[in-house]
């Protein structure tokens, strides 16, 4: 999760740099909340027995606790 949250920061970063090149305003889209950073031992489901007893093999830890952000804040980080 934290993989496609980086890729989220990365493009709005692209995407400022163009309009500031081009003299645009941000889309929309772009004051969309970035997704909270999330504990890198974070699953989603731990419903997929298969999936966490081959994680559980190669020493993977899970938890369920899930990162509490708030969703009017307009920040980039």
């Amino acid at each position: 999760m934290n993989l496609t949250r980086n890729h989220i920061i990365s493009y709005k970063h692209d995407i400022r740099e163009m309009c500031e090149e081009n003299n645009m305003p941000l889309p929309e889209g772009y004051y969309l909340p970035t997704p909270p950073e999330v504990d890198n031992n974070y699953m989603a489901s731990l419903k997929q027995k298969e999936r966490v007893e081959r994680m559980c093999r190669y020493g993977a830890k899970f938890t369920k606790k899930k990162t509490e952000y708030d969703l009017e804040q307009m920040s980039l980080f």
